[in-house]
């Protein structure tokens, strides 16, 4: 997903500022994932919630695991919420 909308981009009319922020919200996305999956293997909880779950009790890469995977989530679909919003109304 992260190469097809970088692919993309460029046909996506938006302003430099706005370009520069999905460009740097895309990279924090595609690390939040790795760190997601790198600091899941490393906690009990595998990283799924922010407290102790059915799979195990969580720790400090439990929550820092979860935490950078759920800010993910909420910025990338504002990211490409705004994106098809433009792509939309250029229309």
């Amino acid at each position: 997903m992260i190469i097809a909308v970088a692919m993309a981009l460029p046909l996506i009319p938006l302003s430099t500022r706005m370009h520069k922020l999905t460009v740097y919200g895309l990279i924090y996305v595609g690390w939040a994932n790795t760190a997601f999956y790198w600091f899941g293997n490393a906690a009990g909880s595998r990283a799924l919630s922010f407290g102790d779950n059915p799979l195990g009790g969580t720790n400090l890469f439990g929550v820092i695991g979860f935490g950078a995977a759920l800010i993910g989530a909420f910025l990338i679909i504002w990211i490409l919420g705004h994106a098809a919003l433009k792509v939309l109304s250029d229309k």
